[in-house]
């Protein structure tokens, strides 16, 4: 493997380390919006899922941007699919490396 894409590699794990520690600070309600919302759902759709005001939707996707360290929820999703990849590309080394 080259130089420059292991250094790349090495970089995408500590950062999917870093988003993965960010996340886990999200709490429990945090984390339900942001699934929903990481699956596609608008605020409104969120809302009736989830029994709330779609204001509250929009205080907890503040929250969430916050957290996350991200200007908007567009920011905040593409972190979210991009953890996704990186954590299954990280699985299937590890499943590698055991066989």
């Amino acid at each position: 493997m080259k130089t420059s894409a292991v250094r790349t590699l090495l970089q995408q794990c500590r950062d999917l380390d870093v988003l993965s520690k960010r996340i886990e600070d999200l709490s429990p309600r945090e984390q339900q919006v942001f699934d929903l919302l990481a699956t596609g759902l608008v605020y409104r759709n969120i809302a009736v899922k989830l029994n709330i005001s779609e204001e509250t939707v929009r205080s907890y996707v503040k929250q969430i941007c916050k957290k996350l360290d991200v200007s908007n929820r567009i920011e905040a999703i593409a972190n979210y699919w991009q953890a996704s990849k990186l954590a299954a590309i990280s699985l299937r080394s590890n499943q590698l490396e055991k066989d």
